[in-house]
């Protein structure tokens, strides 16, 4: 049978106002850069390992302004580096943090999700190439890939219409949820001074929620903030193929382009 796969061509140019990189003298009003300053510097200007040193470095220092800022840009560097403990660590530190108000906490929780679902993933992935390995001159493994989709998932606030309007509705949902969740200014951040694309490739499954993520891109820290917004989508109705709800996969292009 006919694999429907259903592709949400979705491009949002996410746009950060962003300064030409140029040459930072050593002094900032007159006076010495402290190590956070350092560190944004080092980032900026795309030397990670710099920048994740003077981050460390800070967080030894106590920077209690912005503190919760470094952590926070700790986990996100060793997450995309997959360097998952220190990532986790970093991120807890963030949630753990009882403030009123905070840029980062949610992002945080998002993301430490993120980590143990790509985790997760990984080993799902890991023993279903043993089995199949384990099967290769026996019988053919059960693949339900091959399942027509005849009603695809659909946000509750989607009406249920015909297909063609359901995925309408679906695809401008995710365009606007892109928008308004991306974080722009992670290009300033890390240096990204050119459009970027990310296909961030994931799956709904049988309880509307979105796993199975991973994305390419040609920026790792963009790829994984895309990821994020994604990973961080409301639950859907799930699919349904002859009455039984399925896992249905989808890809989502997301283009960040500076200005």
């Amino acid at each position: 049978m006919k694999n429907l796969y259903y592709l949400f061509i979705i491009t949002v140019l996410l746009v950060s106002s962003c300064q030409p990189k140029s040459n930072v003298v050593t002094k900032t009003n007159g006076s010495e850069r402290t190590t956070y300053e350092k560190a944004k510097h080092y980032l900026s200007e795309s030397e990670y390992h710099k920048g994740l040193d003077a981050i460390n470095l800070a967080i030894q220092e106590k920077d209690q302004k912005h503190l919760e800022e470094l952590y926070y840009l700790k986990g996100f560097i060793h997450h995309a580096y997959g360097e998952t403990t220190d990532a986790r660590a970093a991120y807890q530190y963030v949630i753990d943090q009882n403030k009123a108000y905070s840029l980062y906490k949610n992002k945080a929780e998002q993301l430490l999700a993120l980590n143990l679902a790509e985790e997760e993933f990984q080993e799902e992935i890991r023993l279903k190439q043993a089995e199949i390995f384990k099967n290769k001159d026996n019988k053919q493994l059960n693949d339900d890939s091959y399942l027509v989709v005849e009603k695809q998932p659909r946000f509750p606030n989607c009406p249920e219409t015909t297909q063609i309007e359901i995925q309408k509705c679906s695809s401008q949902m995710v365009q606007e949820h892109i928008i308004r969740t991306y974080d722009v200014g992670l290009g300033n951040t890390f240096g990204v001074y050119e459009k970027v694309s990310t296909y961030v490739y994931y799956t709904i499954d049988t309880e509307g929620n979105v796993a199975s993520i991973t994305a390419r891109g040609m920026n790792t820290f963009l790829s994984l903030e895309a990821k994020r917004v994604i990973f961080s989508l409301p639950q859907m109705i799930p699919g349904e193929s002859r009455g039984e709800k399925v896992t249905v996969p989808f890809s989502v292009p997301v283009t960040y382009n500076p200005i």
